[in-house]
């Protein structure tokens, strides 16, 4: 509804990345607030459902006390009413051994988000099934492009696009937001770069939409 705005900060005195709120009252932004404190945890790479009712993120918080490595995983919390609720790791189905990173939600479930794998990675989509989210499955070479870095995806609400960052031959600048459209038969277009009206010459990435 456009009367809350969630954004990462990184908190210098601390040395982490925590999810800032700040919250609209009479038509003013109040300052903003760390979200939850879960410790020494980073949060970061906050969606919030088209609904208001679920916020997924990402966390190097520890699944398990006995945990020895902490990479970033895909959390979630359910809202309350105006209280967000115990995070729920997303299982180690939907998360892989190294970092995940901006988990987006479509209005069906989809959730996409992209594994990083050193210096390439892929975007990935997990479908959910009887309230379970499934092994994720690689988008194909339309988006993922070969021997590129392929990160931050935003799936639309109705599922008919994708925007997301690459850094690859042809760029802008260091990375370019590209896009790609779902055709009718549930294939994808070949992506292409969004242009100088949205790209810079510095680093594009990290797409959000407004309701």
């Amino acid at each position: 509804n456009e009367k809350e705005l969630y954004f990462t900060g990184s908190l210098r005195k601390i040395q982490t990345e925590a999810i800032m709120v700040t919250k609209k009252k009479n038509g003013i932004w109040t300052k903003p607030k760390r979200l939850q404190i879960f410790g020494d945890t980073k949060e970061f790479d906050a969606f919030i459902t088209s609904d208001g009712k679920k916020l997924y993120y990402c966390s190097n918080k520890k699944v398990r006390a006995t945990d020895t490595i902490q990479n970033a995983d895909i959390w979630m919390m359910e809202r309350k009413g105006d209280i967000w609720g115990k995070p729920v790791h997303l299982g180690n189905e939907v998360n892989s051994s190294k970092d995940d990173w901006f988990p987006t939600i479509s209005n069906k479930g989809m959730l996409v988000f992209s594994p990083s794998n050193g210096r390439e990675a892929q975007i990935v989509y997990s479908i959910l099934k009887d309230g379970v989210y499934q092994k994720p499955i690689p988008f194909g070479e339309e988006i993922n492009s070969p021997k590129s870095y392929n990160y931050d995806p935003l799936i639309a609400p109705d599922e008919s696009f994708l925007i997301f960052a690459s850094r690859r031959e042809g760029n802008l600048g260091g990375a370019d937001l590209y896009i790609s459209f779902k055709k009718d038969d549930g294939t994808w277009t070949q992506a292409k770069n969004m242009g100088d009206v949205i790209n810079t010459k510095t680093t594009d990435y990290a797409a959000s939409l407004s309701p």
